[in-house]
């Protein structure tokens, strides 16, 4: 489970990284929106998923607090 925890802790690309390199490749303004786009809404799953995954490590009494609800609204 902490393995798990420790995956979705590190999963997150860096956006800082990621538009230094679309700007030193010279890539076009509406493809480096996208892939900053993607790399936002990647860096949001991995949030909403390192906190599921936390909370179901804290132990049983956590687990009546996560439901699909709980999940989509924390997204």
């Amino acid at each position: 489970m902490y393995c798990l925890l420790f995956g979705a802790l590190i999963s997150p690309t860096d956006p800082i990284a990621v538009l230094g390199i679309l700007k030193e490749a010279k890539v076009s303004k509406p493809l480096e929106t996208k892939v900053t786009g993607e790399s936002l809404f990647n860096d949001g799953v991995a949030v909403v998923l390192f906190t599921v995954i936390y909370n179901i490590a804290q132990g049983s009494e956590q687990l009546e607090d996560i439901t699909t609800l709980s999940i989509s609204l924390l997204f």
